[in-house]
């Protein structure tokens, strides 16, 4: 059993949605705990990859580092409401709500860093700045394919 830690209940931004290719993939929102997107040791804010019989695949990119969590396949996600494969070319395409002006389309990658709440096109819905951000980019974070 999977179960998004930490166990959260402020009702937002959950994003969890599954999708398969031979392994589950699961993804989780923030639940308006942002600090935790960049947090290899909590589930929210990532995409989970597991076998089929529910244990952690021997190449995910986590599976060796200390302090994180081996189910970890990309993270920096903030409220994923999307995630699908390109029936053609098996690529994965992950869709989500950002904040104000700040929704994005990615093509998750295994490991890579999509950047919440670090670097994000959006703004918090009050009109300011999301407190994190360093703005639309951030050394070592993916760009979305479209924002």
């Amino acid at each position: 059993m999977v179960r998004q830690t930490p166990q959260l209940s402020a009702g937002n931004n959950l994003g969890t949605r599954l999708a398969f290719d031979g392994y589950l993939y699961i993804v989780f929102g923030d639940n308006f705990h942002s600090g935790s997107a960049q947090d290899l040791d909590k589930l929210t804010d990532k995409i989970l990859r597991l076998n089929q019989d529910g244990s952690v695949p021997k190449d995910n990119p986590f599976v060796s580092h200390s302090g994180a969590r081996p189910e970890i396949w990309a993270y920096g996600l903030r409220n994923p409401q999307g995630l699908a494969f390109n029936p053609w070319t098996q690529q994965m395409w992950e869709s989500e709500h950002g904040p104000r002006g700040g929704d994005e389309v990615n093509m998750p990658q295994k490991g890579k860093n999509y950047g919440w709440p670090l670097a994000t096109r959006g703004i918090d819905y009050n009109g300011s700045n999301v407190p994190e951000s360093k703005g639309s980019h951030a050394e070592g974070m993916e760009q979305p394919v479209f924002y």
